[in-house]
């Protein structure tokens, strides 16, 4: 990134961060809808499956935080 300009390198973090931020909110819905389910369902295979979505979202997130931090 050495030869971007500061208004550039603004704006990559700005949809790094935006992209981050999708990625929390849609991990949110899925705890949302499986708490749902859950309650009226009650079945337990889908909540392991969402889970392991969960997990999934959150390492990607994870990492790209760590981008984001790097770039700051």
């Amino acid at each position: 990134m050495a030869n971007i300009l500061p208004f550039q390198r603004t704006q990559i973090l700005i949809n790094e961060i935006d992209e981050y931020i999708d990625k929390v909110s849609e991990a949110t819905m899925v705890i949302e809808t499986t708490i749902q389910h859950h309650i009226e369902e009650g079945n337990q295979d889908l909540i392991e499956e969402k889970l392991k979505q969960i997990n999934e979202i959150e390492t990607s997130s994870d990492e790209d935080l760590i981008c984001i931090s790097k770039e700051l």
